[in-house]
């Protein structure tokens, strides 16, 4: 347990500080005159944006799980630039291209200054694919060299570089759109830039298994089904969105849900680094590995229901961040529904950390195609019933993390048979 934990809880804070600096930056949007267009414009173009770069989320994985050897090492870097490249290519075309925007307007039904906005933050966030592919892969290295409290000191510059950036602009008068976007690039180049300077004076503890060669096609079977994977997670929020934005109070409660998700996030991302705890000690241990999870998902869902059912969440809702009005009252009642995330998000976890090591990931593609399924019909059903709002977002949203924890756990069992 010392050990798991000893490993656990730099990547754990990783995830925290880069939440941490999502915050500072709904914070700093609701600093701006007529937040709640702000909050919702960011909201659209993130959300748009991470359909794009979910792609990229499990490349700290697959390095660990096949960059096992010199050769490996070249080969996954080669992929992971070429697939960064292309994934830039729709982000330019929405960002600078007529046809482009007028597919943004048609999917969120937007116009005018916000679709003008929308479409600045996709051209500018568009070199942030690659450098965050490229961040990535230096980060599995240095999780396979067990340098995971090096990983949180890279997470904390780059959130303190983030900070920086939002508060220099804001005081400076800059637009959000430029101050937002700037805040990102530069705290992903200089995470990138760092992590390839420790990265070489890790070499010495990086794993380099002889006669263990992988080839672009092994490559491929790996990252295909896990990009599918986050794409769907990402697809989540769009689709919910996408129905919203035709009722009424439509920037309100985009707004709210925007608040509501990133702070969420807060209590069930570390139950997102359990991946990184099966893979690297699953194959010897994964019994262990699960008590162990349990019991930090005990205290993630206590935290979270403490922290959501009593006034702390309006204080930090309103008294460190500025939510005020309709957009709080809605984002709280949406914390609540949230609160199983912690729970279900770990069950799924426990069965993908499983698939990733037997390099099934097949299975975790299958289980997210059903829960963007269960959240894009219930969507719509709830559409046209007229009960499309933000808890029912929120609901569907743990319908479907737990579905997926069911398909995930049948591919499990399949693969041991």
């Amino acid at each position: 347990m010392r050990r798991y934990w000893t490993f656990y809880w730099p990547l754990a804070l990783t995830g925290l500080f880069t939440l941490l600096a999502v915050q500072f930056k709904n914070g700093v949007l609701a600093s701006y005159p007529d937040a709640e267009r702000e909050l919702a414009t960011f909201a659209l173009a993130s959300s748009t944006f991470a359909f794009l770069h979910a792609c990229l989320i499990f490349i700290p994985q697959m390095t660990n799980v096949l960059a096992r050897s010199v050769r490996s090492r070249e080969q996954c870097l080669r992929f992971i630039i070429g697939a960064a490249i292309v994934l830039s290519c729709p982000m330019f075309l929405l960002g600078f291209t007529d046809a482009g925007n007028r597919a943004i307007a048609a999917i969120y039904n937007i116009e005018g200054q916000m679709l003008a906005d929308v479409a600045a933050y996709l051209r500018l966030l568009t070199p942030l694919l690659l450098i965050h592919a490229v961040r990535n892969y230096f980060a599995g290295l240095l999780v396979q060299a067990e340098r995971t409290r090096v990983v949180v000191a890279l997470e904390v510059l780059g959130a303190l570089c983030v900070l920086t950036v939002l508060v220099s602009g804001l005081l400076m008068g800059w637009s959000p759109v430029r101050t937002l976007a700037g805040s990102m690039l530069a705290g992903g180049s200089l995470n990138m830039v760092l992590s390839f300077a420790l990265v070489r004076r890790s070499r010495d503890s990086l794993m380099s298994h002889e006669g263990h060669e992988i080839q672009y096609g092994d490559i491929l079977r790996f990252f295909a089904p896990a990009a599918a994977t986050s794409v769907m997670f990402a697809f989540s929020r769009p689709i919910m969105y996408m129905f919203i934005n035709r009722g009424p109070d439509a920037v309100v409660t985009v707004a709210a849900m925007r608040v509501a998700f990133d702070f969420a996030m807060l209590f069930h991302n570390p139950a997102n680094q359990f991946r990184h705890l099966l893979v690297t000690y699953g194959k010897d241990d994964v019994r262990g590995v699960r008590r162990f999870m349990r019991r930090v998902m005990a205290v993630l869902f206590v935290t979270m229901v403490l922290a959501t059912f009593t006034p702390l969440s309006r204080l930090i809702l309103n008294g460190l961040m500025g939510i005020e009005g309709e957009t709080l009252t809605k984002a709280v009642w949406t914390l609540r529904v949230l609160c199983l995330t912690p729970v279900v998000i770990t069950l799924r976890n426990v069965y993908h950390g499983q698939l990733m090591l037997g390099r099934r990931t097949h299975g975790m593609a299958a289980g997210a195609v059903f829960r963007i399924g269960i959240i894009a019909l219930g969507s719509w059903i709830l559409f046209m019933l007229g009960l499309m709002n933000h808890i029912a977002g929120a609901a569907l949203l743990i319908a479907g993390f737990s579905l997926e924890a069911v398909v995930s756990r049948v591919f499990v069992r399949h693969t041991r048979r």
